[in-house]
């Protein structure tokens, strides 16, 4: 997502914390799901493109190496603010 790519993924619930299926990127449940979605993203280049577009903005704005190390940091340094 970092790079644009398009992100079909197994369902990983970690991800929804972070980012909205369908919006930023997809997820499938089972071998089934995967070839419907797998088909239908293929023929649906403009949808694909903008959920790319939408996860690759997310990624940028908010899941930066500075945002995850001040998150760590205030692990370790509660008291401090970065």
């Amino acid at each position: 997502m970092g790079a644009g790519g398009f992100l079909m993924t197994n369902y990983q619930e970690d991800f929804l914390k972070h980012f909205k299926p369908d919006r930023e990127f997809v997820f499938y449940e089972d071998k089934e799901d995967l070839m419907e979605k797998t088909a239908y993203y293929l023929e649906h280049e403009t949808e694909r493109k903008k959920i790319a577009k939408n996860g690759f903005l997310k990624t940028a704005a908010e899941h930066t190496y500075k945002k995850r190390l001040e998150e760590m940091l205030a692990v370790v340094f509660p008291a401090k603010t970065y």
